[in-house]
């Protein structure tokens, strides 16, 4: 995990790293997770950090650190990793470009897969949304396994602002991926509010997400998520100024259950 760490840490420094603006994130969450009405209580957790930097006026690199984790009783699944996104963005109309991401997974602390993932993505901007577009080509190499899993994605994020301080999220994911033994398919759908408290940096968010395969699924079934958590600011005022000027790129930073094999 050391090197991980070290990654993740080299892609933040890399983005901050002499630039006429610097903004950011940190978030950590916590909740409760479940696959069908008997299944056995698993909790989650994780966070993400963000950083970015605006130079050149228009142009923006953004560097993250994140983990998740899916645990009970039996045992855990963990993700850590990071991702970088080098970018235009006029805050009055769009943004686009490009990143790219790596994480390593774990099962009862035992390293089993390393997952890359680099894509476009586009953001267009008006008055009161964001219209959030990211597609993505993937391999994830499982330790002792010589063929890759190999991964296609694509993801819609649409942020509504009721206010400058109270935004809703709704997002639709849809990946697929194969290998010599499994062809499969699944679509993650998420809703998110948040509240960033007036002239604070912090904001409260709750989340709900599930994921559900369409294909391939007799060895999972549908993984339901409830989050509560937090998020500490600086370098922007509102959500919507960290929206418009801020770290406002996402990598695919949860654990997508129904191919993290081990």
């Amino acid at each position: 995990m050391i090197k991980y760490a070290a990654l993740a840490t080299l892609l933040l420094t890399t983005a901050a790293h002499g630039g006429e603006t610097l903004s950011g994130h940190a978030d950590l969450y916590f909740g409760r997770a479940w696959m069908g009405e008997e299944s056995a209580t698993i909790w989650s957790a994780g966070g993400v950090g963000r950083v970015n930097v605006t130079f050149d006026q228009r142009w923006n690199g953004e560097g993250e650190i994140f983990a998740d984790r899916l645990f009970n009783d039996e045992g855990n699944i963990t993700s850590f990793g990071g991702a970088a996104h080098l970018y235009w963005r006029d805050p009055a109309s769009f943004a686009a470009g490009a990143f790219a991401s790596v994480n390593g997974l774990w099962g009862n602390g035992e390293h089993f897969a390393t997952h890359w993932r680099v894509g476009p993505q586009a953001q267009f901007y008006t008055d009161r949304a964001t219209f959030y577009g990211q597609a993505w080509y993937g391999q994830e190499h499982g330790v002792g396994i010589p063929d890759p899993m190999t991964e296609w994605g694509a993801r819609a994020i649409v942020r509504t602002f009721v206010t400058d301080n109270l935004r809703l999220d709704a997002e639709l994911t849809y990946v697929d991926i194969n290998d010599s033994f499994v062809d499969a398919a699944g679509v993650i759908g998420a809703v998110q509010v948040n509240y960033r408290f007036t002239n604070q940096p912090w904001t409260l968010f709750a989340r709900y997400q599930i994921d559900h395969p369409l294909e391939d699924a007799t060895f999972v079934g549908d993984l339901h998520r409830v989050h509560l958590g937090a998020r500490w600011s600086f370098g922007g005022s509102t959500l919507k100024d960290d929206d418009r000027n801020g770290a406002t790129m996402e990598a695919p930073t949860r654990i997508i259950h129904f191919f993290a094999r081990s």
